[in-house]
Order: C-alpha cells, then structure tokens, then sequence
C-alpha cells in the first residue's frame, strides 16, 4: 500500500479524526497539492458546526476550491453531510413542494416526511452536494407577498459514522435513490450514462422502472438486470440527467431497498 493510500485508509477508519486530516494535509502540503488546503478548510468548516458567519466564511472558501479538486477523492476522505428539516414553520406547503423538488420523493411522501419534522431527508451527502443543494432555487423559500411567514428551516449537519444512521434510512436507499454526485453535478455540461449497480430488493418494481424511461420489452430489460451492474441510458445531458432523477422518484417504494443508480462519464463526448 502507498503513503497516500495509507493516509487515505486511516481517515476512512476514523471519518471524523481531525487528527489524520491534518497529517496528510501536512503530507500533501510538502508537495505543493492543493488538495491540503481543502483538508484544513474542511476542518475549519466543520469545527464552526455549520453555523455562523465564521461558517458562511469557511463554506464560500470550500466552494471557491471545489473546481481544482478530484471529486473522486473528496468521496473518499471528505465528510458527509446530512440533510435536515427541523420544522415547516407557517409555510407547510412550500415545505412540501420544496422536499418533492430536492429529493425526488413523489408528493405523499414529501408531505409524510415534512410531517415528520425534524427529521433527516437525505444522509450522507459530500460537500460538492452540498454545494448543489444550496444553490438550488428550491433551497431557499419564496416570500412574496408573506411578510410575516415563519419560513421552513432546512439544514446541514454534519453525518455520524454509517453505524449510527438507521438501517431503514441509509443513503441510497429509503430517502433518496441518487445521491447529489450520483446526478453527475461533478460532469457538469458533459454527457453522461445512466447505470444500474444494483437492482434492489424488487426485481420486478426495477423491470417497470427501467421499461419506462427506455420503452424496452420486459425480455430485453431482464438480459440488462441479468448482467448488472449495465448501462440503462446513454449519452444524458444535465437537463435530461433531472428528468431521469424525477422519473425515478416516482416509481420509488419506501418500503424496501431501490435499486440503485449513478451516471458516469459517456466514453464518447
């Protein structure tokens, strides 16, 4: 195993040590990588428990790096984020329509989730999605006209270990079936494939599914299964990426383990 691999394998053992951050952030300063200034301003985000000004400060910093960084790494020793809603305030309905939007989830279960409040909508989220959920116009709540409104209070916190997110609400699973980066925000205007990695507890729920964004026959879907993981789609534009991303959404069941889906850079651009 090689030095940075090392590095790499201890954060992963300990996904919340300061301490082996700040090592291989000091490793990789020696070399010059940019990458070590985003371990310390990671850290610096974090300690500030995403809150404040000093937070915004540190978080507008992050974002600014993010471009020069490979987000396969940050995946493997960035931290994860959990995305909350504590309440709906006065604004119930536009809290509903806003969880619809950011996680796909059809209405009832928006508003059975909204309900739940305070309560976690998607686990697990690297910085990068992090970025893309804040940036999106459905983040923040429309006033117009609603001067008193008590706006709906979504936020980031930071993930615990895997052991201690619920076994019914792990990423990827209940709450959501693609994770931010899995939308391919990483590729930005490059196309990209729709891949099927696993086909989930109901073989026959992912038959539908994938019948209704490809229109293919049930015997050609099944050969798809039969050999996942397997492409779905190809060549998907980010327009066409969150039309997938919904249509997904509503054929999900809360129930069971979905089937799980990431787009990947299309071989030919």
């Amino acid at each position: 195993m090689s030095v940075e691999a090392n590095f790499i394998d201890e954060i992963q053992h300990d996904p919340l040590s300061e301490y082996a951050r700040l090592i291989y952030a000091d490793w990789l300063d020696e070399r010059g990588d940019v990458r070590a200034s985003f371990l310390r301003l990671e850290i610096e985000y974090v300690k500030t428990n995403l809150t404040g000004k000093l937070a915004l400060q540190w978080y507008s910093e992050l974002e600014q790096l993010l471009p020069q960084i490979d987000f396969d790494w940050i995946k493997q020793v960035g931290h994860r984020y959990d995305f909350r809603i504590l309440s709906w305030g006065t604004m119930k309905l536009d809290a509903v329509k806003r969880v619809k939007k950011m996680t796909s989830m059809p209405l009832m279960d928006a508003k059975r989730v909204v309900e739940e409040a305070p309560t976690t909508l998607i686990y697990s989220i690297p910085i990068f999605g992090v970025v893309e959920y804040r940036n999106s116009q459905w983040f923040e709540p429309i006033l117009k006209g609603k001067p008193s409104a008590v706006v709906p209070e979504f936020v980031f916190q930071l993930s615990q270990p895997a052991e201690a997110v619920p076994a019914d609400r792990e990423w990827g699973s209940k709450h959501i079936q693609l994770a931010p980066n899995q939308l391919g925000y990483e590729l930005g205007d490059r196309l990209a494939d729709l891949i099927l990695v696993s086909a989930g507890y109901d073989q026959s729920r992912t038959v539908a599914l994938i019948q209704h964004l490809t229109n293919k026959t049930t015997a050609d879907t099944m050969e798809l299964i039969n050999n996942c993981p397997c492409t779905i789609l190809k060549n998907q534009t980010m327009a066409e990426r969150k039309d997938v991303l919904s249509a997904i959404g509503y054929h999900r069941d809360y129930r069971y383990p979905n089937p799980v889906f990431e787009f990947r850079a299309s071989e030919m651009q």
